[in-house]
């Protein structure tokens, strides 16, 4: 059931952007694709929740615990500690089929944890990096489970990079500018967003109420419908994309099926 809720609840989210204009490319949220804790230097990669891609972290220390704590208004987002300049979180995505991107995304830190972080991007799978304006201050403030916080994100407008139009090779990084003051001082990023048309948000729960409540009664609509067929796609996800549909959400907002 959780997944099945956090399937419309993506699908919705894709939804509200199509009105205004904005298409979601793919989002790590940690809710559907949750990264195990796991240590060593490196860690993934992980899918992302919603679209292409996939989340890796790097770091120098061999010591690094990666972990899920609450995120900004979520169970979860993706954390390290061990911070020393130049280690970082990948995000690596395909955007063909899309152009004039955005960038948005969540960070959070500990008290000794790396204060500033810098967005950088590649067009070629990652040999080569640009640096995207200054880096970005990271707030000590902590994030809430309960409560998602705009003043902890981020927006970056990519739409004059050229490059990363239609590309299936896009490559994004935070990148540590400042090491931690401790080897226990964490960083964590939530909601990495990447869009065409404009910065998507995610919304708060209050936001969502009535179109998610409209497309769980069109799933279920829906998934009563093919009951009684016995194929593949009498599914739950199968059930949320048709939802989708008839909210004019795009079908690829659920998530592969494994």
């Amino acid at each position: 059931m959780k997944t099945l809720v956090l399937a419309q609840l993506g699908a919705v989210a894709v939804w509200v952007s199509s009105v205004t204009g904005q298409t979601l490319i793919s989002q790590f949220s940690f809710e559907l694709a949750t990264p195990p804790d796991s240590s060593g230097s490196s860690t993934g990669p992980f899918s992302a929740d919603l679209g292409p891609g996939s989340v890796s972290g790097f770091h120098a220390s061999a010591g690094t615990s990666y972990s899920t704590p609450i995120g900004n208004g979520s169970a979860n987002a993706f954390s390290s500690n061990s911070w020393a300049i130049g280690d970082y979180y990948q995000f690596t995505i395909s955007t063909v089929g899309f152009n004039n991107l955005f960038v948005t995304f969540a960070m959070e830190r500990s008290a000794t944890g790396p204060i500033t972080f810098q967005l950088n991007y590649s067009i070629d799978g990652g040999s080569n990096f640009t640096a995207v304006g200054s880096p970005t201050a990271v707030s000590s403030a902590a994030f809430s489970a309960a409560t998602y916080n705009p003043s902890f994100v981020s927006t970056f407008d990519l739409s004059g990079i050229t490059g990363l139009n239609n590309n299936v090779n896009a490559v994004f990084r935070l990148v540590a500018t400042v090491g931690g003051t401790t080897t226990v001082g964490t960083a964590r990023v939530d909601d990495f967003i990447v869009s065409s048309g404009g910065a998507i948000f995610v919304p708060e729960p209050a936001t969502l109420t009535w179109t998610l409540a409209g497309c769980v009664v069109a799933a279920g609509v829906m998934r009563g419908r093919r009951r009684r067929r016995a194929d593949p796609m009498n599914s739950p996800c199968a059930a949320a994309r048709a939802g989708a549909m008839m909210c004019h959400a795009e079908a690829a907002a659920c998530p592969p099926r494994h």
